[in-house]
């Protein structure tokens, strides 16, 4: 990824306050965590482990709001995108 394609996305993230940054962070974080399927014993010891941490573990209204926004945007702006041009 080109440095020119984060540039948008570091001042738009540099706006948004430090609580809003952890609630993202966390979202992302769970999704990722719930998008491969575990066994029993794995999700068993994921809870312990993380019983004493403030994040949540399960998805929310709000995990799939921020996913929807990020999936849409990305994928209609991948349908506006041209192919590069070949030299």
């Amino acid at each position: 990824m080109k440095i020119q394609h984060l540039c948008p996305l570091h001042r738009a993230t540099e706006k948004l306050t430090d609580d809003t940054r952890k609630c993202f962070r966390d979202t992302f974080y769970r999704l990722a965590k719930n998008s491969h399927h575990k066994s029993e014993s794995e999700f068993l010891e994921d809870r312990t482990r993380y019983r004493n941490q403030k994040t949540e573990l399960e998805t929310n209204s709000i995990d799939r709001a921020v996913a929807n926004l990020t999936v849409n945007k990305m994928e209609s702006n991948m349908r506006n995108m041209h192919p590069p041009k070949m030299r």
